[in-house]
């Protein structure tokens, strides 16, 4: 029997800094921070 493995990839935005961008909304900016987007 062949063991159970799990795949794993990195989000879309994974470590896309977004501090200082302009033009984004509140929305947009939560939504880029759940799909991998830094703000710091």
């Amino acid at each position: 029997m062949l063991p159970i493995e799990t795949l794993t990839v990195n989000r879309l935005y994974e470590g896309m800094n977004i501090q200082g961008a302009i033009g984004l909304t509140v929305a947009q900016r939560t939504t880029l921070k759940a799909l991998g987007a830094i703000d710091h």
